[in-house]
């Protein structure tokens, strides 16, 4: 959460949702870091609910506010704490998503894009529809684009993968990707060439 403060996101967030997974002991910290009244925090001990919760609040914000942006964020890789490569690809997505958040919201608001992220991959084996997605599952989005999407009740909840295509479920729109990305190879990642002037191509998942 440093980041949305020190990158002025924070602040210019009507509200920020946030839900815990795990036992009620693991959560009474975070009750004191999100203790800020623009912070909304939830907690369940079913760690299998996945992203679904978060999203949820998500989409019923969106239902009330459709002209309205929102970002959606995850602990990627807490879990993998020693994994060298989860490091620079949470990274990338930081960059984009959190840290120089005016790239996606200036581009969502001046074009008709509907989502803006980094690292879209495309997956041929799935059904089309549901084989595009911000690879690590982090993202802007508009209201009125999350409005059109398969609402969440009716997504098979236990399939945790159906989260990361959600947001991108809906074919015949404009989703932005700001940095293209292989994720078979160690990744290199230039700041200073780093923007959302030009839609990049998609990474293969699966070829």
């Amino acid at each position: 959460m440093t980041i949305i403060y020190r990158s002025g996101l924070f602040n210019s967030s009507s509200n920020t949702y946030v839900t815990g997974l795990g036992k009620f002991d693991d959560n009474k910290t975070a009750y004191d870091i999100f203790s800020n009244s623009k912070f909304i925090y939830e907690y369940d001990n079913r760690t299998k609910l996945y992203e679904y919760p978060t999203l949820m609040k998500l989409e019923k914000f969106c239902l009330h506010n459709n002209k309205s942006l929102v970002w959606y964020a995850h602990s990627k890789g807490a879990s993998h704490v020693h994994d060298f490569f989860i490091g620079p690809w949470r990274g990338v997505l930081n960059y984009f998503v959190l840290d120089n958040w005016q790239l996606c919201y200036n581009l969502l608001m001046s074009t008709n894009y509907t989502t803006c992220g980094a690292i879209m991959a495309f997956d041929r084996v799935r059904k089309a529809g549901w084989n595009t997605y911000y690879a690590g599952n982090m993202w802007w989005a508009k209201c009125s684009h999350v409005n059109r999407l398969t609402r969440l009740e009716k997504i098979d909840q236990k399939d945790r993968y159906q989260a990361e295509l959600y947001v991108t479920s809906e074919p015949a729109v404009g989703h932005f990707n700001c940095h293209f990305i292989n994720l078979n190879i160690p990744i290199s990642f230039n700041k200073q060439t780093a923007n959302c002037t030009t839609n990049q191509p998609m990474f293969w998942a699966r070829w």
